[in-house]
């Protein structure tokens, strides 16, 4: 059984449009071009950062919300009788894009990398140090086995437990929501790329509009938050 709900009956493709710019109006239903064709409907529009707020109206993730680069509303269908903006609207939300398109490198920088990876270190060893203490699964003396869908209930009481400990279980939380509810477009998880690159893990490229994204949303913290 998958994680995802479905429903047999949906209304043919034939009785939407694809999404463009000049539907990026509040209030419009639309759904996305899943194969389950999720529904929800443009609640906002941000200005400034072009980005448009879409909540989700069914399936498990029924209330939450998206925010979504304005160009991306290709990704959606609407109604056909949706409204739509007029020309001066359209052509400022397209100039925003255009703003937002170039590239910033985040460069690796050899003295955050090599603080980073002692701060690795030391975190990894208080791991091994505390599982072999309290782990609920190394004591059941269960294997892993890797060909399930679910993983053991006592590595995961585990892994809560010490996220807990650390003071990181609200963002261990919000994280696994945001990958299983949509890693491609959720900016909670592109915020946490960023934020490997300044701590000097990975090169990085990354579009201005997903910093801007990630200064508006995410807040994930500081590298030393996040190493505990």
């Amino acid at each position: 059984m998958g994680i995802h709900q479905y429903k047999k009956k949906i209304l043919p493709d034939n009785e939407f449009v694809l999404g463009n710019i000049a539907y990026l109006k509040e209030g419009n239903q639309c759904r996305l071009l899943d194969a389950r064709r999720t529904p929800g409907f443009i609640e906002d529009y941000f200005t400034e950062s072009a980005i448009f707020r879409w909540r989700i109206t069914d399936f498990e993730d029924k209330g939450k919300y998206w925010d979504v680069p304005a160009e991306n509303i290709d990704h959606f269908q609407v109604g056909k009788l949706a409204k739509k903006l007029n020309e001066d609207k359209i052509n400022e939300i397209n100039k925003t894009i255009a703003k937002y398109q170039d590239i910033l490198n985040i460069k690796i920088n050899e003295k955050e990398s090599a603080k980073t990876e002692s701060a690795i270190t030391h975190c990894s060893e208080n791991i091994e140090k505390w599982l072999k203490k309290y782990s609920k699964f190394i004591k059941s003396k269960k294997k892993l086995n890797l060909k399930k869908q679910t993983g053991p209930v006592f590595l995961s009481d585990d892994l809560l437990a010490y996220m807990q400990m650390v003071e990181m279980g609200e963002m261990e939380g919000i994280t696994s929501r945001k990958l299983v509810q949509n890693p491609h477009y959720w900016e909670w998880i592109k915020g946490m790329r960023i934020i490997l690159g300044e701590m000097g893990l990975v090169l990085w490229q990354i579009r201005l509009l997903l910093v801007q994204l990630y200064s508006l949303t995410s807040q994930l913290g500081t590298s030393q938050m996040a190493l505990g």
